[in-house]
């Protein structure tokens, strides 16, 4: 069930990780994930100025923008994750252990959930984010471990 908070916590999502992008974009793409005892969000964006899809956590290099500043504002986005994740365990039966949400420079957002067992995945986090790129960004593998790990997903998909 979606409540009111929940609505509060999506604009919290959105405008952190806008407070993050020094840059005009059109879309951002943001994975959230929390588990009992540990939580990860990362995002891309697409850069009008750059033509092309930037990793959030290139941002500091990229555009010289200050680390520390990114850092405080990339734990408060993953602070906004938890609370979304503790609202919703508040209010609903099943959990989901991540999303993907996305947003569009006009505000309108779109969130999928996700209730597979992360725990039980035979992927790492570091494998579930390629095979993240790969589905949500049409991102193909760059080298040939990343097709190797893509290729075990399609086989067990």
């Amino acid at each position: 069930m979606e409540t009111k908070r929940m609505g509060e916590i999506y604009g919290k999502i959105s405008n952190t990780v806008i407070e993050m992008i020094p840059d005009k974009w059109n879309e951002i793409y943001l994975y959230g994930e929390v588990l009992e005892d540990s939580s990860e969000v990362y995002f891309y964006f697409n850069s009008l100025t750059r033509n092309n899809i930037i990793y959030g956590h290139d941002i500091p290099e990229i555009y010289s923008f200050d680390e520390n500043m990114y850092e405080n504002l990339l734990m408060e986005l993953n602070d906004v994750v938890e609370e979304l994740y503790k609202e919703y365990k508040e209010n609903n039966e099943n959990v989901w252990t991540n999303f993907t949400f996305r947003l569009n420079n006009n505000g309108k957002f779109n969130i999928k959930f996700n209730y597979d067992d992360i725990l039980k995945s035979p992927f790492s986090s570091g494998e579930r984010q390629i095979i993240w790129e790969y589905e949500v960004l049409q991102i193909p593998p760059t080298n040939e471990k990343h097709k190797k790990i893509i290729d075990r997903y399609l086989d067990n998909k």
